[in-house]
């Protein structure tokens, strides 16, 4: 009897190692939504994380900024944190996790291009870390948590098409200080910024001259190095089609990069191992295409939310795919 039911736990081992395999093989090229409606309603230009086991919406533009806040715990179900946050409604912001908080960073008001931010520990009460940063206003920004800091990296402020390649840094929100005021990449907006690899990285994005499909890396935010150059129109061989408004998230040992925004909405999933040499999991994934959504990581799925798409219509719809099955490690106990 001892060995049957040994036999009945390796064929359940077998089962989930292959479904395993089969999630990491589907990765961004099977999407699934977990609702073509969410109660957060259509919009773009908003800001996501993860914070307290739960996926947040921030933010963003439907028919003018908005400052309200949602959360959900399976993507399906959205819960309104607040309808009226403290800070102004905003649209291309930016939100990173850091200190044990959710941060919301400068953005794009009614009244114009903002440099303030604030955090919350909760999504409802908002407080002001700085009503006006050293760094100058700006929107369609990227920022990442590294090093035990905040990072705010280029984006756009002034005039249309105003574009900036300074990088800052703070470690509580309030005071910050400039890594760069001119990295080497070219100055742009509407990139892509994770943290991968023990780096920083920028990808894509838009230019004085066009959309970009390059990527850079930097470990200090001073110093960057190009991994893939910045090229204008068709792909260079191994890397994304260029453009700008996409979004990207580190995950399976990759960095990942969904739709975007070249003179017409996109659709297309890519990934790297190495931020330098890309691969294209799915021309067209199943979800509409978009930008200026948002991508999280979250229960072992990456997930795209809302967005602007076809006609500049904003969408209210949620997609997951699948991540990396656990591995046979997590399922070593069955054997004991």
């Amino acid at each position: 009897m001892k060995s049957i039911g040994k036999l009945f736990r390796i064929i359940i081992l077998l089962g989930l190692l292959s479904s395993a395999r089969l999630a990491l093989a589907e990765t961004g090229v099977d999407w699934t939504s977990a609702t073509l409606s969410a109660a957060f309603g259509q919009r773009m230009a908003h800001s996501s994380v993860v914070y307290d086991e739960k996926m947040w919406v921030i933010g963003g533009h439907e028919t003018s900024q908005m400052n309200d806040v949602w959360w959900s715990s399976d993507g399906a179900t959205w819960n309104r944190a607040t309808d009226n946050a403290a800070f102004s409604g905003r649209n291309d912001q930016s939100s990173v996790v850091f200190n044990g908080s959710m941060w919301v960073i400068a953005g794009e008001s009614g009244a114009g291009v903002l440099n303030d931010v604030w955090w919350s520990t909760d999504g409802a009460a908002w407080n002001r870390a700085t009503a006006g940063a050293t760094f100058p206003e700006r929107c369609t920004h990227s920022s990442v948590a590294f090093g035990g800091k905040m990072w705010v990296i280029g984006g756009t402020w002034g005039p249309p098409n105003y574009y900036t390649n300074d990088v800052w840094w703070s470690n509580n929100g309030t005071a910050w200080q400039q890594a760069t005021a001119q990295a080497a990449f070219p100055r742009r907006a509407a990139q892509a910024s994770v943290v991968f690899d023990g780096k920083m990285w920028v990808i894509g994005g838009h230019g004085s001259s066009g959309y970009l499909s390059d990527a850079w890396w930097s470990t200090d935010g001073a110093t960057w190095t190009e991994a893939v150059p910045h090229g204008l129109g068709p792909p260079l061989p191994g890397s994304f089609l260029a453009r700008a408004h996409h979004r990207c998230v580190a995950a399976d040992g990759k960095i990942w990069l969904v739709g975007g925004y070249n003179g017409s909405w996109m659709d297309d999933v890519w990934w790297s191992s190495d931020g330098a040499n890309w691969t294209c999991a799915a021309l067209h994934a199943g979800f509409p295409a978009r930008g200026r959504h948002t991508l999280l990581t979250f229960k072992n799925k990456m997930w795209a939310l809302g967005g602007a798409g076809a006609g500049m219509a904003n969408l209210s719809d949620v997609w997951y795919s699948p991540l990396a099955g656990p591995s046979a490690a997590e399922f070593w106990p069955l054997f004991n």
